[in-house]
C-alpha cells in the first residue's frame, strides 16, 4: 500500500504544479517597472539616432536588425505578453500586436534598399505607445558593485 500511496501523492503534486505553471503562464509576465520601460525607450531612441547618423550600409543593417528586435520586444512588454526570440518573437507579435511583425519585416526590406523611413515610422509608433522617445533628461544612477 505504501508504494501506491506515494505514487498517488506524487501524481497529485505533479498535477498541482502543472496547474500552477499553466495559471502563471496564462497570467502573463509582470509589468515592466518605470525604470525598465525608460531603459528600453532610451536604448531604442539611441538606436534610431545611430541609424540616421551613419552612412555605412553595413553598420546600418546591423543597427536596423537590432532596432527591429528591440522594438518587437518593447511592443510585447507594453502589450503584456511574454517575450520571445527568433521565430517566437514573430509569433508572439502576431498575437499581441497583429500586423506589427509584418510591418517590421517589410521595413527591414526597405532598409536594404536604403529607405530607413518605413522602419523609423514603425519604431516611432511603438515608442509612442510606450511613452515616446527618451533622450533628454534621461539619467540612470550608478549601481553599487
Amino acid at each position: 500500500m505504501r508504494g501506491r500511496e506515494a505514487a498517488l501523492r506524487r501524481r497529485r503534486v505533479g498535477a498541482s504544479l502543472t496547474d500552477e505553471a499553466r495559471r502563471r503562464a496564462a497570467a502573463g509576465p509582470p509589468a515592466l517597472s518605470a525604470e525598465e520601460l525608460d531603459d528600453r525607450r532610451y536604448t531604442i531612441t539611441d538606436l534610431l539616432d545611430d541609424l540616421s547618423a551613419t552612412a555605412d550600409r553595413g553598420e546600418r543593417l546591423f543597427i536596423a536588425i537590432e532596432l527591429a528586435r528591440r522594438t518587437g520586444e518593447l511592443a510585447l512588454a507594453v502589450g503584456g505578453s511574454w517575450n520571445g526570440g527568433g521565430k517566437w518573437l514573430a509569433r508572439r507579435l502576431d498575437s499581441t500586436a497583429p500586423g506589427l511583425g509584418t510591418r517590421l519585416h517589410h521595413a527591414l526590406h526597405e532598409e536594404l534598399e536604403d529607405r530607413v523611413e518605413p522602419l523609423t515610422d514603425v519604431v516611432e509608433e511603438v515608442l509612442d505607445q510606450a511613452g515616446r522617445r527618451l533622450w533628454e533628461g534621461y539619467k540612470r544612477g550608478a549601481t553599487a558593485s
